[in-house]
């Protein structure tokens, strides 16, 4: 199992826009659903803009306690007839970067891009309850477009450590136990 964080706030749009057939009004809205629904909602740089956006993620997620397994994901599409469009995505901790992918890049179709974050990444984080995604365009044409439908953060689930021991009473001991012939 995993843990996930979602947008839940923007932190700034950069020039990015709501789209879709729902138009949501804030980009975490257009961000934070469970299962992508490409068309459906989704953000958008339009006509050769290479900006950035921020959002704030949930707080949903609890230290792991390692340092493997850390994901960020998102599903985006490019639009254009140039050189290909691009997306990075970025994890931050309040204002420090703590993770950064290459770019990303897909044309004509919606697809899902993930990168898996370095031990050392993943170890720099100290406090999972100021996380955030940064979304960048890169590479658009004067008429190009990128469009990102869904973004989140993915941790493995807390791991408990230890083994269980069950105590019980021996066959004619009343009143107490035996672990190893100690009474």
């Amino acid at each position: 199992m995993v843990q996930i964080a979602r947008p839940d706030s923007d932190v700034s749009t950069g020039g990015w826009e709501p789209q879709g057939s729902t138009a949501e009004t804030t980009l975490w809205e257009s961000l934070d659903e469970v299962t992508a629904n490409d068309d459906t909602d989704y953000i958008e740089a339009l006509d050769g803009e290479n900006i950035t956006c921020e959002v704030g993620l949930d707080n949903s997620i609890t230290d792991p306690g390692g340092n493997t397994g850390y994901f960020l994901r998102c599903r985006m599409q490019g639009n254009g007839s140039g050189g290909p469009e691009r997306v990075s995505i970025a994890l931050f901790e309040g204002a420090i970067q703590r993770a950064i992918s290459a770019n990303f890049v897909n044309r004509a179709s919606w697809a899902d891009k993930f990168y898996e974050l370095t031990t050392g990444e993943a170890d720099a984080i100290t406090a999972f309850t100021d996380l955030r995604i940064k979304i960048t365009s890169s590479s658009l044409g004067a008429t190009e477009d990128m469009w990102v439908t869904q973004a989140f953060f993915e941790v493995p689930d807390v791991v408990v450590g230890g083994a269980r021991l069950l105590l019980t009473n021996p066959p004619g001991l009343d009143g107490g136990f035996e672990f190893g012939g100690l009474r």
